[in-house]
């Protein structure tokens, strides 16, 4: 984005006549002059999914231009959509406090805010986006995001959708979805809050699947079903996904249809949205509890019949003791706990960061839905131990993942918890991380999980694992 007036370069001439500085700056005018074609060669880059060469071309670009705003702004732009989220924030949070960031690099920045929680720090940052920009589709896709009001965000996204000649069609409709549903619900509140204890504990049931453990199923009440509805306690999902057929045999209320991104099969699946008037977990109780559901989403010969995630939970310690299938909700800690590690949440998905033995870190979905562990194939292709082999049959919500590869050799560490160098499965993520805006390197799961306790501090956004005795 260029700066007004040519800022920079009018600042240091008045440096320099105030006798401020006493020489020359490094870089050439010909290098300043050549800085607005190197951003748009890495944004293009980025648009592309070549997020490494972008990082890269940014990295070096900021060694040539230290001191220009939008050679940090772009960098900020790229180390984001590579996942290095804590470094986006660190090289962004200066430029806003200019008088005139660039306006990509506002955004960005309020994206990082979101994905630590600080919602209000957000929506301001983002609100200065939008005053220097409102007709920029960049802009308004993500500012919509942190609207207070649902018809503030049906106004933003219409706007996107009059200027997105040229942008991503994956995106394009999902946008239309999401303007359907948001119609649909109007002001009605959702997942309406009528018992909430302090404390809640529950049995986790597992999934046994020798040697493996295949998952925990959380048993709710939902609608006017008579018996309770045993769901899969999936960390990786991003909401209530019940079948079609249990779903309207129980008092499912139908509200919209759209596309959801990821999981299995093309990785785009045709969902309907809608609402249960009851939905209670022991004592914790909610009305109008919004849910999705998707013919051939679910494995019908599974033991469960939805997947739920911990959104529910939100502003508890959640405690996920899996040796001991136990699910225990607290309230959190007075202040972060100094141990453990930070989490993100970027598109409802809860994100870590995860080491691998000779090879790069990534940002990793917390997966207590995943049997296995699965890779993203860039990021088990630089892992220097890995060893790809065949073509495998990966199950996923909506069906087998395409192109899966089975991987073996590759040590992954996550606090204290750690892989054992055993059979994972990897594939292209590609789609979900465009559209996320970060890079997902994988999915962490039960063949690292189910061995510890998971203490997710919701409001801190700190996660602990606490590996079993003798793992």
């Amino acid at each position: 984005m260029k700066l007004p007036g040519n800022w920079f370069v009018a600042l240091l001439a008045v440096l320099v006549l105030s006798g401020t500085v006493t020489a020359a700056p490094e870089e050439t005018p010909s290098a300043v002059d050549a800085v607005p074609g190197r951003v748009d060669s890495i944004r293009k880059a980025i648009a592309a999914d070549d997020w490494t060469g972008a990082l890269a071309s940014a990295r070096a670009l900021i060694r040539d231009a230290p001191e220009d705003p939008r050679a940090a702004g772009v960098l900020g732009e790229a180390l984001y959509r590579a996942g290095e989220i804590e470094e986006a924030g660190e090289t962004l949070a200066p430029l806003a406090e200019t008088p005139a960031p660039p306006v990509r690099a506002l955004v960005v920045l309020g994206l990082v805010r979101a994905s630590e929680g600080r919602y209000a720090a957000a929506a301001e940052i983002l609100d200065r986006a939008l005053s220097a920009a409102p007709d920029d589709p960049y802009v308004l896709y993500w500012a919509a995001g942190s609207r207070e009001s649902r018809s503030e965000t049906v106004r933003l996204l219409e706007r996107y959708l009059e200027h997105a000649a040229g942008e991503d069609p994956d995106r394009v409709e999902g946008v239309r979805g999401r303007i359907r549903l948001l119609r649909a619900l109007g002001d009605r509140p959702l997942w309406v809050s009528e018992e909430r204890p302090e404390r809640l504990e529950t049995r986790l049931r597992p999934i046994f699947a020798p040697p493996l453990v295949a998952g925990y199923i959380v048993d709710a009440r939902i609608g006017d079903a008579r018996k309770k509805v045993p769901l899969l306690l999936d960390t990786g999902s991003t909401g209530l996904y019940l079948g079609d057929r249990l779903a309207r045999k129980h008092g499912f209320e139908p509200i919209s249809d759209e596309t959801t991104f990821g999981g299995g099969g093309s990785g785009r699946h045709r969902a309907s949205r809608g609402v249960f008037d009851r939905f209670a977990i022991g004592d914790l109780k909610f009305k109008d509890a919004l849910a999705s559901i998707a013919d051939g989403g679910l494995d019908p010969a599974a033991p469960y019949r939805g997947l739920l995630d911990l959104g529910i939970f939100e502003g508890y310690r959640v405690v996920l003791d899996l040796p001991e299938h136990v699910l225990r909700l607290e309230p959190p800690a007075a202040a972060p706990a100094a141990e453990g590690a930070p989490y993100w949440t970027v598109a409802g998905q809860i994100l870590v960061r995860v080491r691998a033995d000779g090879g790069p870190d990534g940002l990793f979905v917390l997966d207590t839905g995943a049997v296995t562990t699965l890779l993203d194939l860039a990021f088990a292709r630089n892992v220097a131990p890995a060893r790809i082999g065949p073509a495998t049959r990966v199950r996923a919500f909506g069906g087998a993942r395409e192109g899966a590869r089975q991987v073996d050799g590759v040590v992954l560490r996550f606090l204290g918890a750690a892989t054992d160098g055993g059979s994972m499965n990897a594939a292209d993520l590609t789609l979900r991380s465009r559209l996320c805006g970060v890079q997902i390197s994988g999915f962490l799961g039960l063949d690292l999980l189910a061995h510890t306790r998971l203490e997710i501090d919701t409001l801190h956004r700190r996660v602990i694992v606490v590996p079993a005795a003798g793992r």
